[in-house]
């Protein structure tokens, strides 16, 4: 009954809100935020990492999505998908004494895509450079959701300071139903992403959708202007953007990575083999791409299905293994060129192996020409490399064969792959 009165209350909200002037829309719905500075103590945020905060995750999600109609239901009672093992994708949380009572999921653009990208078209992203994420998987637990708004506000702001500061992405995309595009428009500030209402949604079980972004470059500009006059209590730019909350935890990277892997093969044969069918429903494609992703013996078996030969000996990583970074660059060419400046041009370092790198830059690149790349791969911590331009996009994108480097590189690309791979001890 509650919950039927919540729903209820709700779309009567949202009709009439529907209904009213944009200006007049916004001032209402704004007017409802009330923030809260201090949450209480046993209050945390932080990424999912064991396998405990996963399940727990995952349940709620699916407590929430049958409920609502977006999925059937299933044996394992979690809400699991394929995006979910890659290691591109983080699990957020909110925990309370232990328990998980509110989770959000962020895919970043990658090999598989995101769910939005199978219907509504990131071409131009593509093209531009954008690098984006699509949010995903936003619940409460039912206990919580009346007027518990530190917890909603709570995760929104560790979800912004994570997607700005850790997870390397311009733009975050939602796929929503319509009637709560109100609140992500007139509060959050998010903008219609393509004229386009999708009404059959597999990923929500046949629900109607549309899609819609918001540019982080811009958005602690729009904020300020929007907000910055409204009290303390109603004032998302000084939540957002100027707060620092005790209760947040990041992830301590001694490098500019950007993603947060924590399938290890004991958790990937938990949720996507023996609690689900997922890698065994997975097309080839998808189980070679995973199988690139991850490379070692003890994951080979898990993404094949097969239990783990204990005496057959470990792979060495292969040169194909490549991470997402965020590493800023300043490459100068070896080679004499009218085209490029002698003092060199800035390229943003997007992806890494022994071997090779990928890079996006403004600057018009030729195959073979040689650079000299000067790479800040940390805090106050530089590595310098000789590269050949050995392939192009044509978009801004471009990759790389490594031919020198140094002992800084060496350790940033083992450690990268290693934490990928989950093995600390490199």
């Amino acid at each position: 009954m509650k919950r039927f009165y919540r729903r209820f209350k709700k779309e009567a909200f949202t009709r009439l809100v529907s209904i009213l002037p944009e200006a007049l829309r916004e001032k209402i719905i704004r007017s409802k935020v009330k923030l809260d500075y201090n949450p209480p103590e046993g209050l945390r945020f932080k990424l999912a990492e064991t396998k405990e905060e996963l399940e727990q995750a995952f349940r709620l999600l699916y407590r929430s999505y049958v409920a609502a109609g977006s999925m059937k239901p299933n044996t394992s009672e979690m809400r699991i998908t394929p995006y979910h093992a890659l290691p591109s994708t983080s699990v957020l949380i909110a925990v309370l004494d232990g328990k998980v009572i509110a989770t959000i999921s962020v895919f970043r653009m990658g090999p598989f895509g995101i769910p939005a990208s199978k219907v509504f078209n990131v071409k131009s992203l593509l093209e531009s450079g954008v690098r984006f994420a699509e949010i995903s998987s936003l619940t409460l637990d039912e206990e919580y959701r009346n007027d518990n708004r530190e917890i909603i506000f709570g995760i929104l702001k560790y979800l912004y300071e994570y997607t700005t500061k850790y997870f390397g992405i311009e733009m975050k995309l939602i796929v929503i139903k319509p009637f709560r595009r109100y609140f992500y428009e007139s509060l959050l500030l998010f903008k219609s992403l393509e004229n386009k209402v999708v009404k059959n949604y597999s990923f929500s079980n046949g629900a109607t959708v549309i899609a819609e972004f918001l540019d982080l470059k811009s958005q602690k500009a729009r904020y300020k202007e929007i907000y910055s006059s409204y009290p303390d209590e109603k004032n998302l730019y000084k939540y957002f953007c100027e707060k620092e909350i005790a209760n947040f935890e990041f992830p301590e990277r001694p490098f500019n990575m950007i993603s947060d892997p924590v399938m290890t093969p004991e958790l990937m044969s938990y949720f996507f083999c023996e609690k689900t069918t997922i890698i065994r429903d997975m097309t080839d494609g998808e189980r070679k791409i995973l199988q690139s992703l991850y490379p070692e013996n003890k994951y080979k078996f898990v993404l094949n299905n097969k239990n783990k030969n204990k005496n057959e000996a470990a792979e060495e990583f292969r040169p194909e293994v490549r991470v997402e970074t965020n590493c800023l660059s300043r490459i100068v060419l070896l080679d004499s060129s009218t085209s490029i400046s002698p003092l060199g041009v800035d390229m943003q370092i997007r992806n890494i192996s022994y071997q090779g790198l990928m890079g996006f830059t403004d600057a018009p690149l030729a195959l073979n020409q040689r650079f000299r790349a000067t790479i800040e791969i940390g805090k106050r911590q530089l590595s310098e490399l000789e590269i050949t331009v050995c392939w192009q996009s044509g978009f801004g994108h471009y990759g790389f064969r490594i031919n020198k480097s140094d002992e800084a590189w060496n350790q940033l690309v083992t450690y990268s792959i290693s934490t990928l791979l989950k093995d600390h001890s490199a």
